[in-house]
């Protein structure tokens, strides 16, 4: 169990990453816009 804990854990992390990582794209290319 407390390996997919840990698991879970990681891939919320991972998204929060992505998440952050398109919204900084989004920013770039309203300022090229």
């Amino acid at each position: 169990m407390a390996n997919l804990e840990i698991t879970g854990k990681i891939v919320q992390i991972d998204e929060a990453v992505k998440g952050q990582s398109a919204k900084g794209e989004w920013k770039k290319q309203q300022f090229i816009i």
